[in-house]
């Protein structure tokens, strides 16, 4: 799990942190995790480090084509390509094969691009990605798709947070006009918030859980509302009054292999086996990040 003061691992008895004092990586906080074939991956202020469990590696502008700037989104494709956003204006992906690095900016893309806040991969290894202020975007390997801020029924600003759910559509969470949906390069859908619904305008963090319930937190405004779960039909609600979550201002999301749900908040962890649960954080700061395994 990211943190804003580095990372943290949970072997389920004991909490381990990693920092720039006891590990390979360059600073804090931790933007983003993800993890693939063993090794962890971590989006920094100083680049893009990997983790094998023995050895770390560090990827920046020093000793690689990432141009310097925050790392602020991760996504493999089906090919095990890592593809990365980057903040700052003019900036856009970046691009691993495993050997050589390829950054795209506004210039290759031909649309405005004040950096890259969240990436996501669809089943057919399409990089569909969100701009801090620029609206949504989508590379198939040799073209690019922008939709802007507009093309939708109503205004998407601030995309911060993108899933694939199991059909195809996107959705795309963002920190202050609620979520929507995208399918077939041209249907919109929004979810709005509403008293039996999505609670706030801030859905700035998605999760989607191997039963296809898509979980809603936006933890990033400040405000204290805990999540919501959507299973395609109704919502359900955990705040710190009627399920025991630490706090309310949920930043990270991710799920483990026995169906357990992982709340990152601003005052530690919780994890909702059938109730919310504390689990005492030794982390040494409020999540940001979370990787589901």
């Amino acid at each position: 799990m990211g943190t804003d003061r580095g990372g943290a691992r949970f072997d389920g008895t004991t909490w381990t942190t990693f920092n720039d004092e006891n590990s390979g990586l360059p600073g804090s906080p931790i933007y983003a995790v993800v993890a693939r074939n063993g090794a962890v991956w971590f989006a920094t202020d100083g680049g893009i480090t990997k983790y094998d469990g023995a050895s770390w590696e560090v990827f920046n502008s020093a000793n690689s084509a990432l141009i310097a700037g925050k790392v602020l989104a991760l996504a493999f494709d089906r090919q095990g390509n890592l593809w990365a956003g980057i903040q700052g204006m003019g900036y856009g992906l970046a691009h691993f094969d495993g050997a050589t690095w390829k950054v795209y900016t506004a210039v290759d893309m031909g649309f405005p691009c004040d950096g890259v806040a969240a990436v996501a991969i669809d089943s057919s290894d399409n990089v569909w990605f969100g701009m801090r202020t620029k609206g949504l975007a989508r590379f198939d390997g040799s073209g690019w798709l922008y939709f802007g801020q507009n093309d939708s029924a109503e205004v998407l600003a601030s995309p911060s947070s993108l899933i694939v759910d199991p059909t195809g559509q996107l959705i795309i969470g963002t920190k202050g006009t609620g979520a929507f949906t995208f399918r077939n390069l041209n249907e919109w859908g929004r979810f709005k918030p509403s008293p039996s619904g999505l609670l706030n305008f801030d859905a700035s963090t998605l999760a989607l859980d191997r039963a296809g319930n898509l979980w809603f937190a936006g933890g990033w405004s400040g405000n204290s509302l805990g999540v919501q779960r959507y299973d395609g039909t109704g919502w359900k609600h955990y705040n710190v009054a009627n399920s025991g979550l630490p706090e309310g201002n949920v930043n990270a999301v991710a799920f483990d292999s026995a169906g357990g749900v992982w709340f990152g908040t601003r005052a530690g962890i919780g994890v909702l086996r059938g109730g919310v649960a504390s689990v005492p954080s030794s982390s040494g700061g409020s999540s940001t990040s979370a990787s589901s395994r």
